[in-house]
């Protein structure tokens, strides 16, 4: 079976670009630890006050082995 010069550079073509989005992530800032914040009450942006509501997130999974996940927001209670 012979393979037409289009066939092979169109597969070229498709691999060269999928290799640069494989190899896309210059970031590794998620590698970082998180910042810890120890008195959360001294920290305005993470204070009771200043949040309108707080996030509720949820996972289950089946017998079967779907998953359902979940994440929901609630008014912070005065």
């Amino acid at each position: 079976m012979k393979i037409s010069k289009f066939i092979i550079s169109c597969t070229l073509l498709i691999s060269y670009f999928l290799s640069g989005a494989v190899f896309a992530q210059n970031n590794d800032s998620f590698l970082l630890p998180p910042e810890v914040i120890v008195l959360p009450e001294k920290a305005d942006n993470h204070s009771v006050t200043n949040r309108k509501f707080t996030g509720i997130p949820s996972m289950a999974i089946s017998n079967g082995g779907k998953i359902w996940t979940v994440w929901y927001a609630g008014i912070t209670s005065g």
